[in-house]
């Protein structure tokens, strides 16, 4: 039986190529306790490899959120490598989620959300965009993290043609009650 090496990883493989990574990223290489096989099987797929819906489907809040090991290392530097074409499949992805909490799961759903933000005009992110705020909403969390909200809040006040298109979306699918009680839609975002 031949030996390759998974990407460029020291994790030894059978096969001829990176699409051997397969198994390493959808955990079917054993126990992984630390997410590090997970983490050496995504970096070696995506994004040539791996399809953005592929991608999202595997990934998952770290087994240890206090190691930072291939796993978390990939998911910190995912977001250069998300374009339009991924949205769609990333908002799923982030409507999905529970409560947030800091660590790099937190981190791609605020780069994810940034993403969305400057591309509301691409098909379907507007209404992906919605749900995943409206995600937010039903679990009384917050949609980016403390200083990207702030951030975030910033340039829709100063972005009026998209902070209005994302208003004319989002409004008529909340109810009063839902809006009144909830801190993710603050004052300063409704000004328009």
């Amino acid at each position: 039986m031949d030996s390759m090496y998974c990407g460029h990883m020291d994790v030894l493989l059978d096969g001829a190529s990176d699409q051997n990574c397969t198994p390493f990223a959808v955990g079917e290489t054993g126990d992984d306790p630390d997410d590090e096989m997970k983490g050496i099987g995504l970096t070696a797929l995506w994004p040539a490899l791996m399809s953005s819906k592929e991608l999202f489907s595997l990934l998952t809040r770290p087994k240890d959120r206090h190691l930072h090991g291939v796993y978390s290392s990939f998911l910190y530097s995912l977001a250069p490598t998300l374009g339009i074409n991924d949205l769609s499949a990333a908002l799923d992805w982030f409507t999905a989620q529970g409560q947030r909490d800091m660590g790099p799961i937190d981190s791609v759903m605020d780069d994810i959300i940034r993403l969305a933000v400057k591309n509301t005009e691409a098909p379907g992110v507007l209404d992906g965009l919605v749900k995943a705020i409206l995600s937010r909403v039903k679990l009384h969390d917050r949609l980016m993290s403390g200083y990207d909200h702030g951030d975030l809040m910033k340039e829709l006040r100063s972005d009026h043609k998209h902070r209005q298109m994302l208003l004319r979306e989002l409004l008529p699918r909340i109810s009063e009650t839902t809006l009144l009680w909830s801190n993710l839609i603050s004052r300063n975002f409704l000004s328009v």
